[in-house]
């Protein structure tokens, strides 16, 4: 579905830039840094969000090591 070849507008997405419950591009699988996303086209913010916005591997590992201990 996403690809660079098929980047969406901000629009599409509902991009904000801003976190939307505690969520933040950064913390996203699709995070590009240091400002980009590989769904959506543009300048992206660390701290934006959008509506395809999925936890990074690495860090739902962490939360899972986290909740372990």
């Amino acid at each position: 579905m996403f690809g660079e070849s098929t980047k969406h507008t901000k629009v599409e997405a509902r991009y904000v830039d801003h976190p939307v419950a505690k969520h933040r591009c950064d913390q996203c699988t699709m995070w590009r840094p240091p400002n980009g996303c590989s769904a959506v086209e543009g300048v992206i913010k660390p701290f934006g969000f959008c509506k395809w916005w999925k936890l990074s591997k690495r860090l739902k590992r962490k939360q899972e090591e986290k909740e372990e201990d």
